[in-house]
């Protein structure tokens, strides 16, 4: 394809970003579910934030180091249930996320089940992100709630640029298709625009 087509298609995907909204697939992304009478307590001791702060329906943004203060991680976390959490991380870094807190957790009433094969992530980025995902007011950044989108429940997510929704990944392509009525397609890289400019990091670029 010539250069100056795709970057008519990007300027494009850009626009809708920043007028409107697009969809991006994230289900590249690890992610974990954490669960037991003490698995709060747990993560608390495991990584950098307040997990214990964060009421159901809440979150936070975290990070996981190593014993000389390294980053091997950083990772969303969800408070679920009280006694639920949901963590979703690079896919770079999901086996460092999960191998470590599988070490760490003998002897602690915590169970640790891998669901990036049972799980998709779509994140809505744009101004009406919200709104047509329907999960318009979401807010602050991390609070969490059910949806319904295309006959599937899904658990919708407010981000700093949008929305994410965490999907059964046998829902999927119908949330997706439901979505696109509204919302066009964007390639990662007109996401990854919009990133910079938002002056996010992200783990390993």
């Amino acid at each position: 394809m010539p250069e100056t087509t795709v970057k008519v298609e990007l300027d494009g995907q850009y626009r809708a970003l920043r007028d409107l909204a697009g969809l991006v697939d994230r289900s590249e992304r690890a992610k974990l579910v954490v669960t037991g009478s003490e698995s709060v307590t747990y993560l608390q001791g495991q990584i950098t934030n307040d997990v214990e702060a964060a009421a159901v329906g809440g979150g936070c943004y975290a990070a996981l180091l190593d014993r000389k203060g390294h980053m091997r991680a950083d990772l969303r976390v969800l408070r679920v249930a009280d006694d639920e959490l949901w963590l979703d991380t690079e896919a770079i870094a999901g086996s460092a996320v999960q191998q470590h807190l599988e070490m760490y957790k003998i002897g602690r009433a915590v169970e640790i089940a891998d669901e990036s094969a049972h799980r998709s992530i779509v994140s809505v980025i744009g101004p009406a992100a919200a709104e047509l995902t329907g999960a318009d007011p979401l807010t602050p950044e991390y609070a969490h709630r059910e949806i319904a989108i295309g006959g599937a429940r899904v658990r919708a997510v407010a981000t700093d640029v949008g929305i994410d929704l965490i999907i059964a990944a046998t829902d999927a392509e119908p949330v997706t298709r439901a979505l696109v009525e509204a919302a066009v397609e964007v390639s990662e890289a007109a996401a990854e625009i919009v990133r910079v400019e938002g002056g996010r990091p992200r783990f390993g670029a």
